[in-house]
């Protein structure tokens, strides 16, 4: 033993500068491992330390259906639980010029719970302002900066009231300490980029999103220690359990609420159906007292084309025969011309031939007696002539009520043409409910078939009226055709 000792001591005397490194390097690594056994710990308390320091919650309830206050009371109930604070928040694109950001906005809880660290600004007064937080602002955001929020989801419903904020503040969260690992969601790619906090009236949803707990119970256990998560676990069993209790409740009441608005939307559609085929009867009755106008109108205005064309012949006719009466009167003056001439030759042979004289003057009177009823003829074709003007005036009259009665048909086709497209309108609105219910019930509910049924008969007779309708608006261009036509003929006469 003691000759292996003095070996030692002889190697060690040797190579002194070799002994001495190896013993260094086995001091260096000592000293690592107890400073990382030691560094492990101290961190554990420092992030302890830290979540106490800012009111970071132990848990966090979410469901799908949304928390309402009654939840929230129901939490505060369990035995563990001594804070409870609810939230709502939503995943939205910001945007900054051509940059996006994918970001997830809370609602401002008055710092009570999960406190932030203001870096820069103020916190938002009013519903247009907002912060976010500072690694963003070191990527391209400032204070003052106008950013625009976009739903990628594009639900029917924006979820803030505003879609353009002001950057008033930058901050610092203790809920994501990770520069990198920020949470996930369903926009995008999945991973979030920034955080930011609005006023909580800037959300148009009525329930909450998420609600955190703590407890004091849980705040004096170290966080990351086994008796901390023990206890944490058994509050958690405890959520679970009234999470159960309460999901049931809350299903009740959504699908409540759904089946209040279907069977509200149902009563509307029924009493929509009811006023709607009053309202096409109504319509239908309109249309067939315009059809039926329109055929009195035809009726009259062929009558009064007849009579139109019996008045223009007996005004040919009156017109040949005041021009055979004149060419009569013509003839008549010419003769009474030449009697006169036959007088005077007659008064220059009076001397000669009384015999010649009293034949003469026979003549002359009877050339009078043709000139009289020369006359007479005029006269009557003259007559003639005025009854036919009034008989062409009483057609113009036909033709102009005709034209009346025409415009008053197409009012009552507009006047229909308008009712049809409303109850198409409501026809429309009303199958848009009932595709919402079918998300709900599904399609092969029986009230859902018989709603369907009920629709489809709806325009099933919305089709027949506008056939109807095209049918009388047909027969009114029909006759707007007529008179025109009659009134040329008028005008050409």
């Amino acid at each position: 033993m003691k000759a292996f000792n003095k070996n030692i001591i002889r190697e060690i005397t040797k190579t002194k500068s070799r002994f001495f490194s190896i013993f260094t390097i086995c001091a260096i690594g000592v000293g690592f491992f107890s400073g990382v056994r030691a560094t492990g710990g101290d961190m554990k308390v420092s992030a302890d330390k830290y979540y106490d320091s800012h009111e970071l919650f132990d848990l966090r309830v979410l469901s799908t259906f949304g928390l309402t206050d009654d939840d929230a009371a129901e939490i505060a109930k369990i035995d563990g639980v001594d804070g409870v604070f609810t939230s709502k928040y939503t995943d939205l694109a910001m945007y900054k010029n051509e940059s996006e950001y994918l970001t997830r906005v809370y609602s401002w809880n008055d710092n009570a719970v999960n406190k932030i660290d203001l870096r820069d600004g103020r916190f938002p007064e009013t519903e247009n302002e907002c912060i976010v937080s500072f690694n963003k602002l070191r990527a391209g955001l400032a204070i003052g900066d106008k950013v625009t929020m976009e739903d990628l989801t594009k639900a029917e419903e924006f979820p803030l009231e505003h879609t353009e904020y002001t950057i008033v503040g930058t901050f610092d969260t203790p809920m994501f300490i990770s520069l990198t690992q920020r949470g996930s969601t369903t926009i995008g790619d999945g991973s979030i980029d920034a955080f930011m906090y609005v006023t909580e009236s800037n959300f148009t949803q009525d329930v909450y999103t998420e609600i955190y707990i703590t407890s004091e119970e849980l705040r004096g256990m170290q966080s990351y220690s086994a008796e901390y998560e023990q206890l944490r676990d058994e509050i958690s069993e405890r959520l679970e359990e009234l999470g159960e209790r309460r999901s049931v409740i809350r299903y009740d009441g959504v699908l409540g609420e759904a089946l209040e608005e279907i069977s509200d939307g149902e009563k509307e559609l029924a009493q929509a159906k009811i006023d709607g085929e009053q309202e096409l009867a109504d319509a239908k009755a309109e249309l067939e007292d315009a059809a039926q106008k329109i055929s009195d109108g035809e009726k009259e205005l062929e009558d009064a084309k007849i009579q139109l064309e019996d008045g223009e012949k007996k005004l040919a006719d009156g017109e040949k025969e005041l021009a055979d009466a004149k060419e009569k009167l013509d003839d008549g003056w010419n003769t009474l011309w030449e009697s006169k001439i036959e007088l005077a030759d007659a008064e220059n042979i009076l001397i000669d031939s009384k015999k010649e004289l009293d034949e003469a003057e026979a003549e002359l009177t009877k050339g009078e007696s043709q000139l009289k009823d020369s006359r007479k003829q005029l006269d009557e074709g003259q007559r003639e002539i005025d009854k036919n003007r009034a008989e062409l005036e009483s057609g113009r009259a036909q033709l102009e009520q005709g034209r009346a009665e025409l415009a008053a048909g197409r009012e009552h086709y507009e006047a229909g043409l308008a009712i049809y497209e409303q109850k198409l309108a409501e026809l429309s609105a009303a199958e848009e409910q009932l595709k919402q219910a079918e998300l709900l019930y599904g399609a092969d509910n029986p009230m859902i078939i018989q709603q369907r049924a009920e629709i489809e008969a709806g325009k099933a007779a919305l089709e027949q009226t506008k056939q109807t309708l095209d049918s009388s608006k047909q027969i009114l261009d029909a006759t707007e055709q007529q008179l025109t036509a009659g009134e040329a003929e008028l005008a050409a006469n």
